[in-house]
């Protein structure tokens, strides 16, 4: 059995692919955890995403409009710290980013805001220039601490480095990338 590690010291993020579902891939992280960094499992528990940066009143997606046709937020998912509750939102408002339908929201439902975190986002992209083969729109959906349905494409890559800088992605740059084939398998 093949199985690959990705880890990020910076944020404390791992990734594990492997054969075998959560269950697998959860005890293979608490094995990297306590062998390789010789810690605690719970201490690798890093985020990739800060989906709450679009909570904050002066966040904006900053783009190129050159590039860029638009970018909405179509939907997010609440989750209380205490989980006690959890709610998805819906945009379908044409006229608003869909981070002034959010906020709009929140105030609706008298949700403080730290009672409560973005657990996912929905984000609508529609790029001006369509790359070959494809729609030239990308919705991305994030979640919360580290899953995303993007792909390894030109347009998915872009999307990955918007992320980026616009503050709801952290980087990936000092991640070690680790490959291990169990003697079992090679035998």
């Amino acid at each position: 059995m093949k199985v690959y590690f990705t880890y990020d010291p910076k944020y404390s993020v791992l990734s594990v692919r492997a054969k075998g579902g959560k269950p697998v891939k959860k005890k293979l992280q608490k094995i990297f955890a306590e062998t390789v960094l010789q810690q605690p499992e719970s201490s690798i528990a890093g985020k990739m995403y800060d989906l709450n940066q679009l909570k904050e009143k002066d966040f904006a997606f900053t783009y190129d409009p050159t590039e860029i046709e638009t970018v909405k937020v179509k939907a997010i998912g609440l989750k209380a710290y205490d989980d006690s509750f959890r709610a998805t939102l819906r945009f379908n408002r044409e006229t608003l980013s869909g981070t002034d339908d959010m906020m709009q929201s929140l105030k609706d439902l008298n949700n403080p805001q730290y009672n409560a975190y973005i657990s996912q986002a929905v984000i609508y992209i529609k790029f001006k220039r369509k790359p070959k083969g494809s729609r030239g729109t990308v919705t991305v959906t994030l979640t919360f601490p580290q899953s995303h349905n993007l792909a390894e494409t030109k347009l998915h890559y872009r999307v990955k480095e918007l992320l980026r800088e616009w503050g709801l992605a952290r980087p990936h740059d000092d991640a070690y990338f680790i490959e291990y084939t169990s003697q079992a398998a090679s035998s």
